[in-house]
């Protein structure tokens, strides 16, 4: 297929979290510092090939939103797509969710007049319509999707929302460019989440509003999982100032619900996993990032891997 190139103005650094991967072995024990070597040595080829494919798994998740963000902005820059045509709005936002992965939870456009649209997949997956303005009284009303992707019954409203006091359209705004959000609560489901915002200006380079691919925490342990199951694995992601877990394969919680629509997020140091706090301690030291761990049934490889990289996607070839 013929491909055609966005030119993106921007890299993105991807340096806020670290990825612990543990990759475990059923070599047997044997004495001797020879075996042990050898042993060593086995172990170490395992786990690099593991990381690098769950690496590529990871990275191709984290690029997902972005590549959303990129391929839709013009047409909401340009105007190419009428938002103020409701019938062409809601089968735009209901159209990019149909066609993204699961992993997207929405898509969505806050104006800096407060206006909010976008499309969402509900618990059972499937597409609602997302509709906040005057006519909602800043209200942002949930509908259901028709088979030509419009509106149909009204199935959930909020309280008022608006979207100019998200972390997400805040971030875009002050960094003028494509930018990850902080890690958030999310204001309508009981679970964190972090999106992806792009600034929409127009030709007078005034800010219209942004752009954002949203994905909840919940699904990115839901792919770690996927990637770990047939890599003999586990996986967890860090934020990496803090410590506090992002994501993780082994259904471990992310964050304690404290009422009231308060969470209170889990740190490394408070998982019951030894080999995991240990390891992460000697990090913040600065020591050796991998560890051969040895028990009396099953060694495993520990490897912290530190995600900082600047992504130029100025190059990147998008199909059209």
């Amino acid at each position: 297929m013929e491909k055609k190139k966005y030119s993106m103005r921007f890299a993105i650094n991807i340096s806020f979290i670290i990825l612990i991967i543990i990759t475990f072995s059923l070599i047997a024990y044997f004495g001797g510092s020879s075996w042990k070597s050898a042993k060593e040595n086995i172990l170490t080829k395992i786990n690099n090939d593991t990381n690098k494919d769950i690496l590529n798994n990871v990275e191709n998740f984290i690029n997902n939103p972005l590549y959303i963000n990129e391929t839709n902005h013009n047409l909401i820059q340009s105007g190419t797509v009428n938002l103020k045509d409701k019938k062409e709005r809601e089968r735009y936002f209901s159209g990019v969710i149909k066609s993204s992965n699961d992993q997207v939870y929405s898509f969505s456009y806050g104006t800096e007049d407060g206006e909010y649209y976008g499309a969402r997949r509900n618990n059972k997956n499937q597409i609602e319509i997302i509709e906040n303005n005057s006519e909602t009284d800043g209200k942002s009303r949930y509908y259901s999707v028709t088979n030509d992707l419009t509106s149909g019954k009204l199935v959930d409203e909020t309280e008022k929302f608006d979207p100019r006091t998200r972390d997400w359209y805040k971030a875009a705004k002050e960094k003028q460019k494509s930018v990850f959000s902080p890690i958030y609560k999310h204001f309508v489901m009981n679970d964190l989440a972090i999106s992806a915002a792009y600034p929409i200006y127009d030709k007078d380079g005034i800010l219209q509003g942004v752009l954002g691919t949203h994905i909840i925490l919940s699904e990115i342990n839901n792919h770690l999982r996927e990637i770990a199951k047939n890599k003999n694995a586990d996986i967890y992601i860090l934020e990496r100032s803090t410590g506090q877990l992002v994501a993780n394969s082994v259904e471990q919680p992310n964050f304690k619900n404290l009422g009231d629509n308060k969470i209170k997020r889990i740190n490394v140091e408070e998982i019951s996993n030894k080999p995991i706090t240990e390891s992460y301690a000697n990090y913040k030291k600065g020591l050796k990032s991998d560890f051969l761990i040895n028990t009396k049934r099953i060694n495993f490889m520990l490897h912290l891997l530190i995600i900082k990289r600047r992504y130029r996607l100025d190059n990147y070839n998008f199909p059209s």
